[in-house]
């Protein structure tokens, strides 16, 4: 990678991301297009389209993940509760089976 690959790959935030991204993409399109002219909506549009999708991808991802701690407390709970019954059964009754 170069130093701009690193840049975006480490940067902390979705704005970051986003300005790294919107540089590279006037950079390319004045590279293509050395007349000075700004590039339209459709250019700017196509070029950020995975940019937009993997930052839409990654909070879907993180909202899975959100999700999965919670029920995963959830479940610990749970365990813990069922666990405790457990042992005050056996220390209710000795161990033995009814």
């Amino acid at each position: 990678m170069n130093g701009r690959d690193d840049r975006y790959m480490l940067a902390q935030t979705v704005g970051k991301r986003f300005a790294i991204a919107m540089r590279a993409c006037y950079e390319q399109y004045f590279r293509v297009h050395p007349d000075g002219s700004s590039p339209g909506e459709v250019f700017i549009e196509e070029y950020m389209k995975p940019f937009i999708d993997c930052e839409l991808e990654q909070r879907s991802l993180d909202d899975v993940h959100r999700d999965s701690q919670r029920r995963e407390l959830e479940l610990i709970s749970e365990l813990t509760r069922l666990r405790q019954l457990c042992v005050e059964r056996i220390n209710n009754t000795g161990g033995a089976h009814a």
